[in-house]
Parts: structure tokens; C-alpha cells; sequence
């Protein structure tokens, strides 16, 4: 059969043979140098990587001896842990029984740590102030230095805070006092932040640290000790005294006569953070020290504290009327 459709269709089919032949010719070309690039590049890129696996097997020594951090290398060496204790006693957080041995709950912490370190804990009672202590640990005379210490900004200087207990900053004051500063008990914080009190604070503590930014109006007296803060108390010396709500609020707890005259105030928004300290040598202590805290006790707040030692703030080593004037002649 012919026509217009047989005689348009059979010379087109030959050019397409033609012309399929060179496009067939470029498509094998294409394949066989790829086949080749494959076989000759492939090995010449796998070789610098090979090459680089086997320099770092080459640098790495499985049999080096892995060394310690410096600290902890050094009190390793030593066999013991320095614990330097705050002077004087303060049962139940650290202090004595009556064989001497050391017993509290600081020292709970720190025999712990001496033996997560395999080490023994040696301990030692300088007679020296709470700042002091921790220029010690600077000094590298103890490791740890430990007893119910603040943190302040001038110790941050010798020596760094591992903390483990929340505290509230806190004024035992004459009920008198208080009464003429403010009757109205909403407004007492303000009034008492300005009011021009006589306050006894410890020295070398951190209350005698924070007392001029807390109580602007106030003119402080340093004593020695807390004994001799609640002397002066009770003789009239001073109108209130400064420490921690541990201490304000367990010594009418354990002394009910001086809950006639005396109260307790806990300021809530000054956090008194407690911390053991290292100095700069046994900074390897930091993360050892606060994961120790971290799977024990954690860091414990100041009502935690007044439960665990619920019985023990019955108890207090102070005493009344060591001073020139009875408890019953100073009150008023």
C-alpha cells in the first residue's frame, strides 16, 4: 500500500538508524570511562584514608599509663586528707565526744570524702578564726577546710566554697527593743534595717562580713565567740546579736528563760549558703567533693536541719549568766 502516511514514513526511519548509531557510540564511551575512573581513582582515594586510620593507630599508646588529676594525685600520694575544723566546737554540725574524737555532721561529710578519695582523714582544730581557717586551705596547710562556713565574697578570694547547706541570715533581739522600733509586725523588716542598733556579731564570722550592707544603721561589736555574744546580750551590752537562724533560734529552744526577753527574727531573703573550702592547689577536689554531696546528703536547707537535729537544739554549751549581771538582773 502507498499514500501520503507510506510515502512521509519510510524515509524517515533511516535518518533515525544513522543517527543512532553515533549517540550509542557516546553512551558506551560514557560507561567504559567510568568503568575505568572507578577501577583507577578508587583505590587513589581510599589510600589516604586507609593511611590516616593507620597514623592514628600509629600515635595511640593502649598501653599508656593514665595519671591522675594533680590534687588528687598529691593527697593519693600522701595517704591522707587535711581536714582543718572551724574553732570552737558546735555539736551537732562538728565538734568532739568525749574521748576527743571528732563527731558531726561536717565531719560525716568529710570522712566520706576521704574515703571516696581511698584515703585516710586527718583532722586538726586551729585556734583561729572562721576566715582564717580558709586562708589556711590557701596556704595549703589543710585540703579541706570545713565547720559550718560562709560563703563571702572576701573568701572567694583564698579559697573555693563546695556548698552543702542552705541557711537564713538572722537577728536574736531584745523583745523591748523591738517593741520600740516597730509594734506593727508587718512593717518590723524595714524598721529594723534602719534602726540604729547596738548588735554583737562573732569575729572573723561572716556576719561581721555582712552586717554594715544588712543593717546600714547599726553599730556592730566584735566578740570572740558565741558565748561571749550572748554575755554581752544578756549584760545589756548590745540590743541584738547577728548570725544564722540555726543558731538564733536553737539557742531559746535550748535556753526557754532567754524566750522571755529574746526573739528570734529569720530574715528570709539573706541566704547564708554553708560551704567546705579548698584552696587553689586542691581545686581537683571541686567536682570529687560535689558529687560526693550530690549522691549523699545533697545540699540540705535549714529546715532539714531543724529536723534532723530537732532533739540536738535542746542542747546548747552556752550558759547564762557568765557575764558581770545575772540573766535576772539584765531583764527589762
Amino acid at each position: 500500500m502507498s499514500g501520503p502516511w507510506g510515502l512521509r514514513g519510510t524515509p524517515s526511519h533511516q535518518p533515525m538508524r544513522r543517527a543512532g548509531t553515533p549517540l550509542l557510540r557516546v553512551l558506551l564511551s560514557v560507561c567504559l570511562c567510568f568503568a575505568v575512573l572507578t577501577t583507577l581513582v578508587g583505590p587513589v582515594v581510599a589510600a589516604p584514608l586507609q593511611a590516616q586510620s593507620n597514623n592514628d593507630a600509629a600515635n595511640i599508646d593502649l598501653n599508656a599509663k593514665p595519671q591522675l588529676n594533680p590534687s588528687i594525685q598529691a593527697i593519693r600520694d600522701s595517704g591522707v586528707l587535711r581536714i582543718g575544723i572551724a574553732y570552737p566546737d558546735n555539736l551537732p554540725l562538728y565538734g568532739h565526744d568525749k574521748n576527743g574524737e571528732p563527731i558531726g555532721y561536717d565531719i560525716d561529710l568529710a570522712r566520706g570524702m576521704a574515703q571516696a578519695l581511698q584515703v585516710e582523714p586527718i583532722f586538726s582544730q586551729p585556734k583561729v578564726t572562721y576566715s582564717r581557717l580558709i586562708q589556711l586551705a590557701s596556704a595549703d596547710q589543710v585540703d579541706v577546710a570545713i565547720g559550718k562556713l560562709s560563703v563571702t565574697i572576701p573568701r572567694l578570694g583564698y579559697a573555693k566554697p563546695i556548698p552543702y547547706l542552705n541557711l537564713h541570715q538572722s537577728l536574736l533581739i531584745n523583745r523591748k527593743v523591738l517593741d520600740r522600733i516597730s509594734p506593727d509586725p508587718d512593717s518590723i523588716g524595714p524598721s529594723l534595717r534602719t534602726a540604729p542598733l547596738r548588735i554583737g556579731v562573732i569575729s572573723g564570722s561572716s556576719h561581721a562580713v555582712w552586717g554594715s550592707t544588712t543593717f546600714p544603721k547599726a553599730r556592730f561589736t566584735t566578740y570572740p565567740d558565741w558565748q561571749a555574744c550572748v554575755d554581752a546580750l544578756i549584760n545589756r551590752e548590745v540590743d541584738a546579736l547577728f548570725r544564722d537562724g540555726f543558731e538564733t533560734s536553737r539557742i531559746v529552744k535550748s535556753k526557754p528563760r532567754l524566750a522571755l526577753d529574746y526573739v528570734p527574727i529569720i530574715l528570709k531573703d539573706k541566704i547564708d549558703n554553708i560551704a567546705m573550702y579548698v584552696g587553689p592547689r586542691m581545686e581537683g577536689l571541686l567536682p570529687v567533693a560535689g558529687l560526693y554531696i550530690d549522691i549523699t546528703t545533697g545540699v540540705i536547707s535549714e529546715d532539714d536541719l531543724f529536723r534532723r537535729f530537732k532533739q540536738e537544739m535542746r542542747d546548747s554549751p552556752v550558759a547564762l549568766g557568765n557575764g558581770n549581771k545575772s540573766h535576772k538582773d539584765a531583764s527589762h
